[in-house]
Protein backbone atom coordinates (compact mmCIF):
# COMPACT_ATOMS: atom_id res chain seq x y z
CA UNK A 1 0.00 0.00 0.00
CA UNK A 2 0.79 3.55 -0.75
CA UNK A 3 2.73 4.72 2.57
CA UNK A 4 2.80 2.10 4.38
CA UNK A 5 6.34 0.92 5.82
CA UNK A 6 6.95 -2.46 6.23
CA UNK A 7 8.84 -2.84 9.65
CA UNK A 8 11.31 -5.82 9.62
CA UNK A 9 13.62 -7.02 12.42
CA UNK A 10 17.03 -6.25 12.17
CA UNK A 11 18.81 -9.47 11.58
CA UNK A 12 22.20 -9.22 13.26
CA UNK A 13 25.12 -11.72 12.48
CA UNK A 14 28.29 -12.43 14.44
CA UNK A 15 30.22 -9.86 11.99
CA UNK A 16 27.77 -7.46 13.76
CA UNK A 17 28.63 -8.54 17.15
CA UNK A 18 32.06 -8.18 16.85
CA UNK A 19 31.58 -4.56 15.36
CA UNK A 20 29.48 -3.29 18.04
CA UNK A 21 32.01 -4.59 20.48
CA UNK A 22 34.69 -3.12 18.68
CA UNK A 23 33.01 0.17 19.33
CA UNK A 24 32.20 -0.59 22.98
CA UNK A 25 36.10 -0.71 23.51
CA UNK A 26 36.85 2.24 21.71
CA UNK A 27 34.25 4.39 22.90
CA UNK A 28 35.85 3.45 26.52
CA UNK A 29 39.42 4.51 25.27
CA UNK A 30 37.63 7.47 24.23
CA UNK A 31 36.40 8.57 27.88
CA UNK A 32 39.88 7.26 29.58
CA UNK A 33 41.51 9.46 27.09
CA UNK A 34 39.39 12.07 28.29
CA UNK A 35 39.71 11.61 31.89
CA UNK A 36 43.04 12.28 31.78
CA UNK A 37 42.77 15.40 30.50
CA UNK A 38 40.43 16.78 32.56
CA UNK A 39 42.79 14.88 35.55
CA UNK A 40 45.86 17.07 34.02
CA UNK A 41 43.92 20.35 33.82
CA UNK A 42 41.84 20.07 36.93
CA UNK A 43 46.04 20.21 38.36
CA UNK A 44 47.00 22.85 35.91
CA UNK A 45 44.01 25.01 37.69
CA UNK A 46 42.62 25.38 34.76
CA UNK A 47 39.01 25.80 33.62
CA UNK A 48 37.20 22.37 32.92
CA UNK A 49 34.15 23.61 31.33
CA UNK A 50 34.65 22.36 27.90
CA UNK A 51 36.43 19.54 28.66
CA UNK A 52 33.54 18.50 31.17
CA UNK A 53 31.11 18.97 28.59
CA UNK A 54 32.67 16.62 26.40
CA UNK A 55 32.90 14.06 28.87
CA UNK A 56 29.86 13.97 28.92
CA UNK A 57 28.94 13.54 25.54
CA UNK A 58 31.61 10.88 25.46
CA UNK A 59 29.22 9.17 28.44
CA UNK A 60 26.34 9.58 26.36
CA UNK A 61 27.88 7.75 23.71
CA UNK A 62 29.00 5.32 25.39
CA UNK A 63 25.70 4.41 26.96
CA UNK A 64 24.49 4.21 23.64
CA UNK A 65 26.79 1.96 22.09
CA UNK A 66 26.35 -0.56 25.23
CA UNK A 67 22.51 -0.18 24.67
CA UNK A 68 23.22 -1.16 21.05
CA UNK A 69 25.64 -4.08 21.85
CA UNK A 70 23.19 -5.89 24.73
CA UNK A 71 20.69 -5.22 21.50
CA UNK A 72 21.85 -7.18 19.25
CA UNK A 73 23.58 -10.01 22.04
CA UNK A 74 19.71 -10.34 22.95
CA UNK A 75 18.96 -11.01 19.29
CA UNK A 76 21.94 -13.35 18.87
CA UNK A 77 21.43 -14.79 22.27
CA UNK A 78 24.95 -14.86 22.88
CA UNK A 79 24.44 -14.27 26.43
CA UNK A 80 22.37 -17.70 27.23
CA UNK A 81 25.33 -19.32 24.97
CA UNK A 82 28.12 -18.02 26.98
CA UNK A 83 25.87 -19.15 30.52
CA UNK A 84 25.95 -22.75 28.98
CA UNK A 85 29.75 -23.03 28.35
CA UNK A 86 30.86 -21.42 32.11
Amino acid sequence: MIGEIDMQSAGYGKKDLRFARLHAVKAEQRITGQEVVVKRLQLAGRPLDVENALLGRLYDRKRRVIYHLKRIEDSLDVTSQSEVIS
